[in-house]
């Protein structure tokens, strides 16, 4: 795979009212590998964040729960 065959993904950390826009992003070939991507952080850093993946427009692709967060936000059911 080369450069041009991989997707910008954006990894915003959302913590109550606090956002932190992600200004770089990853280029990654697919929503996978961007989940699997902000649930290896996630739990590397044992984040209370929810991470809220986009692409380069800005439109939320997936949610990534932060550790504690109830079930129900689980980023399978959040794949928009």
């Amino acid at each position: 795979m080369t450069d041009c065959d991989h997707i910008r993904f954006f990894f915003n950390l959302r913590h109550g009212a606090r956002y932190e826009r992600d200004a770089r992003g990853l280029l990654l070939p697919d929503i996978d590998a961007a989940i699997t991507a902000a649930l290896y952080r996630r739990s590397r850093r044992k984040q209370s964040r929810r991470c809220e993946i986009t692409d380069t427009s800005g439109k939320i692709l997936a949610v990534v729960p932060a550790i504690g967060e109830p079930a129900e936000t689980s980023f399978r059911t959040k794949i928009l």
